[in-house]
This record gives structure tokens, sequence and C-alpha cells, in this order.
């Protein structure tokens, strides 16, 4: 899943339109469509505002592979920093 369907699924579980969404962050609906068709992405203080709106963690926002990757990445620098045997 990428971003703009994240915040595409997020809008129609919460019942908002486009509409309702750019006027509560203040930006206009063609915003939101270009957000949610990936041509544009929102700034992370829109993507909170956008998340407490839908009542997720702004993560939950965010791609599934980039989580991934991310949790890969943490996964492997924990590994790196447990002492080694001399």
């Amino acid at each position: 899943m990428n971003l703009g369907n994240s915040l595409y699924q997020a809008r129609r579980k919460t019942g908002y339109s486009q509409e309702e969404v750019a006027a509560k962050i203040g930006v206009s609906r063609q915003t939101i469509s270009k957000w949610e068709t990936n041509e544009t992405i929102p700034d992370i203080f829109q993507s909170k505002k956008m998340a407490l709106m839908y009542g997720i963690a702004l993560d939950d926002l965010s791609p599934t592979t980039l989580r991934s990757r991310r949790s890969r990445t943490r996964s492997t620098s924990s590994a790196s920093r447990t002492p080694s045997s001399c």
C-alpha cells in the first residue's frame, strides 16, 4: 500500500469527504486529491492533522513497505550494538 492509498482508505473509513478534510486542515480539495493519488505528498504537520482526524497513529499512514524497511533497519542496527565476545 502506498501513502496516497493509506490516506484515501483512512478518510473513507471515517466518512469524511475530501472537502471536509481540506477545510479542517486548511488546504484545497484538489490538494487532498493530489495526496490521495500520489501526485504530491503532505508535509509532516498536515499528515499529523489528518492522523488525528482519522483517529489513527501517524505511522499508520506510512506505507507498509517503509514501515517494514524501518523495522529491518532497527533490528540490524540493534544487532550491531551488541558487544562481541573476545
